[in-house]
């Protein structure tokens, strides 16, 4: 048979001054585990928040690039357009400067003839430099097709530019009745011209082909 374990009223009276001890422990225990909840759930809060504010940084600086390169891309055709309404005005100019050379040494006028050859080369030569610089932003944007425009206009003019130098050397020795020499220079120029002609219709059947480009 089990013993029963008894207390005898020194024992409980030991036992109670134990318990009673022992219940502020428990209590301050408790409080302790309390604050202990209290703080992780603010921490953890605190976590939380600046997860989501990392997150929300990182959303809104990615839109700031996209809308960044967006605008950046934008520009770059704005100016590619803008440079092409250009060329097309310096190489319309230096067209007309050419032939009225043309006409101008055909008719024994020298000295006009070269004042407007002057003025051929001049357009001819900013055309050029706007090409150039319409290019890079083409290469920027890795657009194929105003890559393609871009580097036959470059073709078409570098043709023009000798053609009129080859008309520039002619002009003098028309005037000294060199013309024989004269001639010789006018054939080259009419050579680099008709080819310029090969590259400007090259250009324009591009035009042809990408109307939302070339408005």
């Amino acid at each position: 048979m089990k013993s029963i374990f008894k207390l005898d009223n020194g024992d409980i009276s030991t036992f109670n001054r134990q318990i009673f001890q022992v219940i502020p422990h428990i209590l301050d225990l408790s409080l302790n585990l309390q604050d202990f909840r209290n703080n992780w759930w603010i921490g953890n809060k605190f976590k939380l928040c600046r997860c989501v504010m990392r997150k929300v940084i990182i959303i809104f600086a990615l839109v700031l690039v996209t809308v960044s390169l967006s605008g950046c891309l934008g520009t770059q055709v704005s100016q590619i357009d803008q440079l092409t309404d250009t060329i097309n005005d310096h190489i319309s100019s230096g067209d007309t400067y050419f032939n009225q050379a043309a006409t101008s040494t055909n008719k024994y006028q020298y000295e006009a003839a070269q004042s407007q050859a002057d003025n051929a080369s001049s357009q001819f030569g900013d055309a050029r430099t706007s090409t150039q610089e319409a290019l890079i932003y083409a290469k920027n944007l890795q657009d194929q097709v105003y890559v393609t425009y871009l580097q036959i206009t470059l073709q078409e003019l570098d043709a023009k530019i000798n053609a009129t130098n080859q008309l520039k050397v002619a002009i003098p020795l028309f005037a000294r009745n060199d013309t024989k020499t004269a001639n010789t220079h006018v054939d080259n120029a009419n050579q680099f011209m008709d080819a310029s002609q090969v590259y400007q219709k090259q250009r324009e059947e591009i035009v042809q082909q990408n109307p939302a480009k070339f408005k």
